[in-house]
């Protein structure tokens, strides 16, 4: 049962919900304003005991926690974190046409079945398209808080989720700017029909675009990580995320946000420029992955 805890004048529309209410996996006690309200007005609607939360590495200019994007994000608000940009590939719940096929495990949808290596399944991935936009406007609403002005957000995206995306991304707050492509050149035939080679990064700015720095490609062809290289059964390119994170170079020190790092390439690719970065990884094993590739 859903019950409204006082009474809220009829413009606004953040219906308060029971902490135990649950869609598709996202505790609705997270269900604040979704955009609706300024962030001077947000108020915690419930309590909830949060899961463990925890910095697991810690360089001169990386970090990763490891939780859930949903707790940490607002305890980098509080704190006052700002960042330039959000460079993030977050979970698509995508991998098939329909619902059951989207639900099954990420292990099933992204490898092959004879696969010789198999990856651990990552989490958030079977959402229905509903709540993926409730849960994608959520997480992009903090990071909108966390954002400089002008500062600049990637997220990675299929085809299938490429309109909820873009959706989210204003439903949040940002300006759409537009898409970008990855071609991974190497991808599955399509008999009758054309081959699924391209990820598209949609991105968006706080306000206006920069206006300043480096003018970047519309379309990177870099190819997929090789099996052998592989830890993570989505795992971007640490080549293709480098160049993505051209777009803080124009900053003094800049920092970027990946709330879901995965094992750890958009850490990596910062590094590699000498950006600041802080990650954050829900699942304890892929997080595990991370750490040992950020040692070595």
């Amino acid at each position: 049962m859903i019950r409204i805890r006082r009474r809220l004048p009829r413009s606004t529309l953040v219906p308060y919900l029971e902490q135990n209410y649950i869609l598709s996996g996202i505790p609705l006690a997270y269900v604040r304003d979704i955009g609706f309200l300024r962030a001077s007005e947000r108020k915690e609607i419930t309590t909830r005991k949060e899961s463990k939360v925890r910095t697991i590495y810690k360089s001169k200019n990386q970090s990763l926690i490891q939780g859930d994007a949903l707790e940490v994000l607002p305890r980098l608000c509080r704190r006052g974190e700002k960042f330039h940009a959000v460079i993030t590939d977050p979970p698509y719940s995508s991998g098939g046409l329909h619902m059951s096929t989207r639900a099954a495990a990420t292990s099933s949808k992204y490898q092959s079945s004879d696969a010789k290596k198999k990856h651990p399944d990552f989490l958030g991935d079977n959402r229905d398209q509903r709540s993926y936009l409730a849960w994608s406007t959520m997480w992009l609403s903090y990071c909108h808080e966390l954002l400089v002005d002008r500062g600049i957000v990637c997220l990675f995206s299929d085809w299938r989720q490429l309109p909820t995306v873009s959706d989210a991304l204003q439903g949040a707050g940002f300006i759409w700017q537009g898409i970008a492509s990855w071609d991974k050149v190497n991808a599955r035939p399509k008999l009758g029909g054309f081959r699924q080679q391209c990820e598209f990064i949609v991105w968006g700015s706080k306000g206006k675009s920069p206006g300043v720095g480096t003018s970047l490609p519309g379309s990177f062809r870099i190819s997929l990580v090789s099996g052998a290289k592989r830890v993570h059964a989505a795992q971007k390119p640490v080549e293709l995320i480098s160049e993505v994170c051209r777009c803080t170079m124009h900053h003094d020190e800049p920092k970027i946000l990946d709330p879901f790092a995965g094992s750890g390439t958009t850490l990596l690719a910062a590094r590699s420029h000498g950006i600041q970065a802080v990650g954050v990884e829900q699942s304890p094993e892929i997080a595990a992955l991370a750490v040992n590739r950020l040692k070595n």
